[in-house]
């Protein structure tokens, strides 16, 4: 068999892909490609917690049944792997894996080197498929995941620590993952905006039959400002998930949808020319066909930073989810 890892990256529409592959589970597997079960659901958060630092997995390895820690995992999972591949059926020749953190908690080498040499033995061929996006774009949706699973913002628009910079630059994204796979197993693509549009260039990409390109209500809709604001507040009170948590969010995105609130145009593009180089370069190597590697249109971004809220706006929505939270 040969093996298909998409490794994300995160906030390129992982969670979409990973509901395909697990609602089409029988029509990939008639078709020769098999989806595992048993690595942490249909988002196989297993496979970046084996090979990671523990101090950068520490969060993944909760999200599994086995509570036995870093050291348990890596005892059990080679043989649970076998098991899982050795009870394929007949005709499966191509293993579908999918987690996003596999991009974004792997930072060295050494850790995807460990990624490899667990899948090594059990296939022919390894395709590594990551999705790119445009840097800045990155940094704004996961504001989003960031309010939402702890009801905080960072307090800069934009990351600047030479660490998180890097975690952003897909040139050396690449690199590493190149180093240790060889550069012929990698297959970066362009993230796509429209839901079915990127879906479609997934299956392309890992040459499936069509699929119905039908999953649900897009999940962690972007809310808008007042929302974002009141969530914060309530963060800020220190207990977090709220009660009701799912009833809150589900109103908030139904009655203050986003966008939220955006910096202002000149930051957002003083923090893309960070990446110029970079992005060249894999355009260079990767897409050159392209006149650049991401579209350039920054009109999203208005000219001066959103301003915050009134106080009477979020008075409004407090009043609103203070009737949500009694029923």
């Amino acid at each position: 068999m040969r093996a298909i890892l998409h490794i994300g990256g995160e906030k390129t529409g992982s969670t979409s892909i990973q509901w395909l592959l697990e609602a089409n589970r029988a029509a990939l597997a008639a078709a020769g490609f098999g989806v595992p079960r048993g690595l942490g659901g249909s988002n196989h958060v297993a496979l970046a917690a084996y090979a990671g630092r523990e101090m950068m997995v520490r969060d993944l390895l909760g999200m599994l049944d086995e509570p036995q820690g870093l050291a348990g995992l890596r005892a059990w999972l080679p043989a649970r792997l076998a098991m899982l591949l050795g009870g394929q059926p007949a005709g499966i020749h191509t293993m579908l894996f999918s987690n996003e953190h596999c991009q974004s908690r792997l930072h060295t080498p050494e850790e995807v080197a460990r990624l490899r040499d667990l899948l090594a033995p059990h296939f022919s061929q390894v395709v590594v498929l990551v999705y790119l996006r445009r840097q800045d774009q990155v940094v704004i949706s996961s504001r989003n995941t960031s309010l939402r699973s702890h009801g905080r913002l960072p307090a800069a628009w934009f990351p600047t620590e030479p660490g998180q910079l890097a975690l952003l630059d897909h040139a050396l994204l690449l690199q590493r993952w190149g180093q240790v796979f060889g550069a012929a197993a990698l297959r970066p693509r362009l993230y796509q905006a429209d839901e079915a549009t990127h879906l479609q260039d997934f299956l392309d990409a890992i040459g499936a039959p069509p699929l119905p390109l039908n999953p649900p209500r897009r999940l962690n809709r972007s809310l808008g400002p007042a929302a974002e604001a009141w969530l914060v507040g309530q963060g800020a009170g220190g207990a977090w998930p709220l009660p009701g948590m799912a009833a809150l969010l589900k109103v908030l995105e139904t009655e203050y949808p986003g966008p939220g609130a955006r910096p202002a145009r000149a930051e957002a593009a003083r923090f893309l020319a960070r990446f110029a180089a970079s992005n060249q370069v894999v355009r260079d190597t990767w897409f050159a066909d392209r006149p650049s590697l991401f579209d350039t249109d920054l009109s999203d971004y208005p000219e001066q930073a959103t301003p915050p809220p009134s106080a009477a706006e979020i008075a409004a929505l407090a009043e609103r989810m203070a009737l949500v939270a009694q029923g």
